[in-house]
């Protein structure tokens, strides 16, 4: 169970789909109205927790049902 922060950039995407590929479950912080199209193929394998590290209370409870046991912060 991993949380990464930065899924839509070039290296995250690559990383997302990554750890899809080697069996981990994959939660992902996306900002309102981030562009997705890097993570068209992962989106039905993900969990997207949309929010912003600039209210990390508002993460609390999202956070708290995924349960990461890593976080990969891009």
């Amino acid at each position: 169970r991993i949380f990464v922060t930065g899924a839509t950039g070039f290296l995250g995407s690559y990383l997302v789909a990554d750890l899809l590929d080697e069996g981990h479950e994959v939660a992902v912080l996306l900002r309102p109205g981030s562009d997705r199209w890097r993570l068209h193929d992962s989106l039905s394998r993900i969990e997207i927790v949309e929010g912003s590290l600039d209210d990390v209370g508002a993460l609390r409870a999202p956070l708290a049902r995924f349960r990461p046991e890593a976080v990969a912060h891009l």
